[in-house]
C-alpha cells in the first residue's frame, strides 16, 4: 500500500523525526504498520500515528460536543447551544468519568488557545462542602501525556449560558491531540463546543538586544553641559 526507506540523512540531528506515509483503503480492511530495522545502527519508534480524510490540511478550529461524546453523559437537545445539541452529565443518571474526550486529530507545531463552552443546570451540589463539579485537561500520546489542565468549579460556570472556560497548550511538533471534559457527580454539567485557536509559534525567538560598550569622556561632556 506504500512504504518508504529512511537513511541516516533523513535522520540526521537530535530528537524523533516525523515521516509520513500516504495510502488509501478501497473497503473495510485490515491494515499492518510495521517498521523493519537493518542493524545498520542504532534506531528507536516512539509511535505510529494514523489520521484520516484532511487530517492533514488545514486543522479544524472547533469541534461540536457530541461529536466527543465520553464514556458518560448523554446527548441532549438544547436551543442555547452551538448546533443545537449538547452534552449533558446528569447527577441522578449518569456515572462520574469522562464526559467528552477526542479526537485525537493531528495539531500542527505551535501556541494554542483552547476553550470549552460548559454550563451549569439546577443549583444542587452532591456534596455541599466541595465546589469542584469537573475538570478540562489537554493530552496528547494516547493521554500519556497531559499538555494543560485545570480543576472546574460551580462558581465559574453559568446558569443560563454557555461561557469558555480556557486552557493554554504548546505543542513542539505535530502531535495527535484529546479534549478531555471530566464530570465529577457533584453537579449537573453541559457541554457545547470546543474551540482551538492558534497564538503562534511554540518557541518565540526574543528581540535582538544590542549591548554598546562606549569608551571616552561621554560622562564629563555631560557635566560641562550641565553647567
Amino acid at each position: 500500500m506504500a512504504r518508504r526507506s529512511l537513511t541516516g540523512l533523513d535522520l540526521a540531528g537530535s530528537g524523533y523525526h516525523d515521516f509520513s506515509l500516504d495510502f488509501t483503503v478501497p473497503a473495510f480492511a485490515r491494515v499492518e504498520f510495521r517498521t523493519w530495522f537493518t542493524g545498520a545502527a542504532d534506531l528507536w519508534l516512539e509511535k505510529i500515528v494514523l489520521t484520516c480524510g484532511g487530517d492533514r490540511q488545514k486543522p479544524e478550529t472547533g469541534y461540536e460536543a457530541e461529536d466527543l461524546l465520553g464514556d458518560t453523559g448523554f446527548v441532549v437537545a438544547d436551543t442555547q447551544a452551538s448546533g443545537g445539541k449538547a452534552v449533558q452529565g446528569d447527577i441522578f443518571t449518569d456515572q462520574p468519568g469522562r464526559l467528552l474526550y477526542g479526537p485525537f486529530r493531528r495539531v500542527a507545531s505551535g501556541r494554542y488557545r483552547v476553550r470549552f463552552y460548559l454550563a451549569t443546570r439546577g443549583d444542587i451540589l452532591v456534596d455541599p462542602d466541595s465546589r469542584i463539579v469537573g475538570r478540562i485537561s489537554l493530552t496528547t500520546d494516547e493521554g500519556g501525556t497531559v499538555l494543560a489542565a485545570r480543576t472546574l468549579t460551580i462558581d465559574e460556570l453559568s446558569r443560563d449560558r454557555y461561557a469558555p472556560v480556557d486552557l493554554t497548550m504548546v505543542l513542539e511538533r505535530d502531535n495527535e491531540v484529546s479534549f478531555n471534559l471530566w464530570f465529577a457527580g457533584q453537579a449537573n454539567l453541559l457541554a457545547d463546543r470546543v474551540s482551538l485557536e492558534y497564538l503562534g509559534p511554540a518557541r518565540v525567538r526574543p528581540l535582538p538586544f544590542v549591548h554598546l560598550l562606549l569608551k571616552g569622556n561621554h560622562g564629563q561632556k555631560s557635566r560641562q553641559t550641565q553647567q
